[in-house]
C-alpha cells in the first residue's frame, strides 16, 4: 500500500486545478457547514454525580500536583488579570463564587476540569509555589491583585494579613463531580453532559468535547496536523485551523476504515473510534498521516477547490466521499502500474467530480438525514465509482 502511495505522488498533475468556477457543478447545491441536528439515541445512561466542598489551597495544590488538569482541548486562559483580582477579591470578601464541574476518570481517578477552568488558574496564578512546596515549585513571579478593591489593590498572597490570607486558604469552592457508570462501553453520556453545562460563553463544537474525552496521542496528532501540514492546509484553502477541521481529518479516517461498522448517529461513531484509538502506535499515525497528505495533494492539483466549498467553507459531507472515494481508488489498484499517464488528462477527474455533483441520488445523500447509514454509506459508494471510471 505504501508503494501505491508513492506511485500515487509520482503521478499526480503538475500544476494545481484550476480557479475557475464550478458553477455548473454547484448549481443549486447550497450547502453549509451545518448539517443536519441529529437526533438523540434512545440508550440509557446511568450517570453518578456528587457535590464536594474543597478549599482553596487545597484545590491549587491538587492542580499543581496534576490531580486535577486542564484537558489538552481547553481554550486557553483568556481572563485579564482584573477579572481574575476580582474573583480573588470576592474570596477574602467572603462572596458567593459559582461552583466548578469535574469529571472524574474511571482509571486514573484524576479529574478533568470541565467549567470552571479561568477561576482556577487564576487562583493557581496567585498562590506562589514555595506556599504549597509541591513537587513540581517552579521559579516564577506571582502578580498582585488589580481589582476594584481599595484594600487590596496591588497586594501579593505574602503581602495579605494572616487573617486574610488563611480566610483565602479556607474559602471553599464548591465542585460537582459526575462520572459515567454505564453504558461501560463508551462515554458517550459524558460526551453529551459535557456539551451541555460548560458555560464559558461559547458552546464548544463537538470535536474539541471529543478531544477532552479522550485526549491522548490520536486528539494530539489531529491538531497538529490540522495546522502544520502544508497539503491540508491547501486543500482547505488555507482557512483558519480549527476543530472543524479536525473532526473533518477524523471522519475521513474513522469511515474510511471502519464504515461497514458504521451506525447512527455519527457523533457517537466518532466517539467511539477516538476511544478505540485513543493511543494508536506511531507506525499507524505514520501510516494515516501519508494517506491524508497524499489526498489532499491529489484533490488540489487535479480537482476545483469549488467543488468542496459553499460560502468559504468545506462541505465535509462532499469533502469525505470524494477524499474517501480517491483512497478507495487507489489502495484498489494495489499492484497495478500507475504511471503518470494515468494522470495526464486532470480534466477528466474534475469532470468526474463534477458529474457526482450534479448526480440527483447524490444531492439527496448530501442534503437530507446526510448522517444516516444510508446517506453515509451511499454517497462513499457513489464517489468511489466515480473515480473508478476514471482513475
Amino acid at each position: 500500500m505504501d508503494a501505491n502511495l508513492e506511485k500515487l505522488e509520482e503521478a499526480e498533475g503538475t500544476g494545481s486545478a484550476q480557479n475557475g468556477p464550478a458553477e455548473e457543478a454547484s448549481r443549486g447545491h447550497d450547502l453549509v457547514w451545518e448539517e443536519e441536528k441529529e437526533e438523540l439515541s434512545d440508550i440509557s445512561y446511568n450517570i453518578t454525580s456528587y457535590g464536594a466542598d474543597y478549599m482553596v489551597d487545597g484545590i491549587v495544590r491538587r492542580f499543581r500536583q496534576g490531580d486535577i488538569f486542564v484537558p489538552d482541548f481547553q481554550r486557553k486562559f483568556v481572563w485579564t488579570w482584573t477579572q481574575s483580582s476580582r474573583f480573588i477579591e470576592s474570596l477574602l470578601l467572603g462572596l458567593p463564587v459559582p461552583g466548578i464541574f469535574l469529571y472524574k476518570e474511571k482509571d486514573s481517578e484524576k479529574m478533568q476540569i470541565v467549567d470552571g477552568q479561568q477561576r482556577i488558574l487564576s487562583l493557581e496564578r496567585f498562590y506562589p509555589e514555595e506556599e504549597l512546596k509541591t513537587h513540581k515549585s517552579k521559579s516564577r513571579i506571582h502578580k498582585p491583585l488589580k481589582g476594584d478593591h481599595e484594600y487590596f489593590f496591588n497586594q501579593h498572597y505574602n503581602n495579605l494579613k494572616p487573617e486574610f490570607r488563611r480566610k483565602l486558604d479556607n474559602s471553599i469552592l464548591h465542585a460537582t463531580i459526575f462520572e459515567q457508570r454505564s453504558p461501560e462501553s463508551n462515554c458517550n453520556s459524558i460526551y453529551e453532559v459535557f456539551g451541555r453545562i460548560n458555560t464559558g460563553g461559547t458552546l464548544l463544537h463537538s470535536q474539541e468535547v471529543r478531544s477532552c474525552l479522550y485526549y491522548g496521542n490520536l486528539s494530539r496528532w489531529l491538531r497538529d496536523f490540522n495546522s502544520r501540514n502544508k497539503e491540508w492546509r491547501k486543500f482547505l484553502n488555507h482557512s483558519k485551523s480549527d476543530s472543524h477541521n479536525e473532526e473533518l481529518i477524523l471522519r475521513i479516517i474513522a469511515l474510511k476504515q471502519n464504515l461497514s461498522s458504521y451506525n447512527y448517529p455519527l457523533k457517537h461513531f466518532l466517539n467511539s473510534f477516538m476511544e478505540s484509538n485513543r493511543d494508536p502506535s506511531q507506525e499507524w499515525l505514520n501510516y494515516i498521516e501519508k494517506w491524508i497528505h497524499c489526498i489532499s495533494k491529489f484533490a488540489v492539483k487535479n480537482i476545483h477547490k469549488e467543488i468542496f466549498f459553499r460560502n468559504h467553507r468545506v462541505v465535509p459531507v462532499i469533502a469525505e466521499a470524494i477524499l474517501i472515494g480517491i483512497w478507495n481508488r487507489i489502495e484498489e489498484l494495489e499492484g497495478n502500474d500507475i504511471s503518470e499517464s494515468s494522470f495526464s488528462r486532470p480534466e477528466l477527474l474534475q469532470d468526474a467530480a463534477a458529474q457526482l455533483l450534479k448526480d440527483a441520488e447524490f444531492q439527496k445523500l448530501t442534503k437530507h438525514k446526510t448522517t444516516s447509514l444510508e446517506a453515509v454509506k451511499g454517497r462513499i459508494e457513489k464517489a468511489t465509482k466515480a473515480f473508478k471510471e476514471v482513475v
